[in-house]
């Protein structure tokens, strides 16, 4: 099998492991490291099979350069870099990095946070070096309402650690509910009227981009928090940016941006209410040494026409085995 690992740079220290553990089972395999679509020319991609790949944006062109491409694997959750159109479109496979250990430790990281922001922990800490701004009266989780805006494995897991809390929750997802009694779903607006703390936990696409906009936001109630840990897109960071100046959000926690890193001009930055966490808190040790493994398993299945078990566009699945 020919193998290509591409990603932007940092990403060396998982990929490389990647491509060792490939070469140990007999694969071709050629690294290449950058910040674009310039690492995957069409002398690199022309026998490609399989493509490890992090943070390189991949559409049309590039994948028209690789006749022989059956599948792309993201060493992480995350894989909105490629174009999943246009890869099914051409019949190519993609699976992302669910580990266990990553919605276990995100699952954790969004409760420090919903914590965090309850009993103003920044504010508590400035209290005690002088600063300026007033702590915000901490208050319980015991009674309060918890909004989760999407309900796959890190929400699931959110709920499961938090039950006994004397916390309630409701639930508004695009796709067909989940059975599950722990929580009650609702439509999102009635989701926005009633929580005391949103999280959000949904993917980013056209049908999520800016979900939350200034009049999603002034649905809540006066002194809500908002968490976000999935994609800063959903969010429109200047309208929440107003409502935490202004009180009307009391707290925020964030791991994500629309752009990443945050840059300095961001109002978000000029606001104190908000805890600001640069797309890391959520990645444990634990995380970093499950993500290697599972890359190699997707990449292997793809090398014997097998669909890895977390393929996002497994809809294509019959037409992909037609490529053999």
């Amino acid at each position: 099998m020919r193998a290509i690992v591409a990603g932007t740079p940092g990403s060396e220290v998982l990929l490389d492991r990647v491509a060792a553990d490939l070469r140990a089972h007999g694969w071709e395999v050629r690294c290449f490291y950058g910040e674009s679509v310039a690492v995957v020319d069409p002398a690199r991609w022309a026998d490609a099979e399989v493509l490890i790949c992090y943070g390189i944006p991949l559409g049309a062109a590039e994948f028209d350069k690789a006749a022989k491409l059956r599948g792309i694997v993201s060493p992480t959750i995350g894989y909105e870099w490629i174009d999943e159109k246009a890869a099914s479109a051409r019949g190519i496979l993609i699976a992302n990095g669910a580990v266990p250990q990553n919605q276990e430790s995100m699952a954790e990281a969004t409760i420090l946070l919903l914590l965090a922001t309850l009993y103003d922990l920044p504010g508590a800490e400035g209290e005690l070096r002088g600063a300026a701004r007033k702590r915000i009266p901490p208050r319980m989780l015991q009674g309060k309402c918890v909004g989760l805006l999407g309900y796959g494995n890190i929400a699931q897991a959110i709920v499961g650690r938090l039950q006994g809390w004397g916390a309630g929750f409701v639930v508004h997802r695009r796709s067909k509910a989940t059975v599950d009694d722990r929580v009650e779903f609702v439509p999102l607006h009635t989701l926005l009227d009633r929580c005391d703390i949103l999280i959000i936990l949904t993917s980013l696409n056209s049908g999520s981009h800016r979900l939350i906009d200034a009049a999603a936001l002034d649905r809540l109630k006066r002194g809500a928090i908002l968490i976000n840990v999935s994609r800063g897109g959903i969010v429109d960071e200047d309208a929440m940016a107003e409502r935490l100046a202004d009180g009307r959000l009391s707290m925020a926690a964030l791991d994500v941006f629309e752009e990443e890193p945050l840059p300095a001009t961001s109002p978000l930055r000029r606001v104190s209410n908000a805890i600001l966490t640069p797309h890391a808190l959520g990645h444990t040790l634990e995380s970093f040494a499950a993500i290697p493994g599972v890359a190699v398993e997707n990449a292997l299945a793809l090398g014997r026409w097998a669909v890895p078990a977390s393929t996002r566009n497994a809809e294509i699945a019959a037409h992909w085995r037609t490529r053999k």
